[in-house]
């Protein structure tokens, strides 16, 4: 079994009209991370939301073209192919305080973001296919 240590922890602030994910993917990419999580909140211009449907084995898109509040985002940061991947979900409120939630995809938009991101040693934390559920999961803990 694989045994992860805590190791250091960054904030993150997302400015104004940056993508969400990929902003994630360049701080992860330009700090060399490998295995670790991120949490944080915010506002957004507008969200993209992923949703796996497990039978077909296929994910969907849901574009939101409105502000919303982020009201949570949590996720991991692993490895694949040598390349940092991340892993998210989101949920966020509209104007109505009705709340969708699904996996961060291109596309979601900022107002404002503020994040943790929180590394680990004793990685990487690999990715690799997995047939069962057509997924790219941890292979290797």
């Amino acid at each position: 079994m694989q045994k992860l240590t805590p190791r250091e922890i960054y904030p993150l602030v997302v400015r104004l009209d940056e993508d969400l994910l990929e902003s994630i993917q360049a701080f992860a990419t330009a700090n060399q991370i490998f295995a670790g999580r991120f949490s944080g909140t915010g506002l957004l211009k507008n969200v993209t939301l992923g949703y796996f449907h497990q039978v077909e084995k296929e994910t969907t898109v849901l574009k939101m073209n409105r502000t919303m509040e982020l009201v949570s985002i949590k996720g991991d940061i692993s490895e694949k192919n040598g390349v940092p991947v991340i892993s998210g979900k989101v949920i966020v409120a509209d104007s109505e305080h009705k709340l969708s939630g699904g996996a961060l995809s291109p596309g979601t938009k900022v107002f404002n973001a503020e994040l943790f991101i929180e590394v680990f040693d004793g990685g990487p934390l690999k990715r690799g296919f997995d047939p069962n559920t057509g997924l790219s999961l941890w292979s290797e803990v």
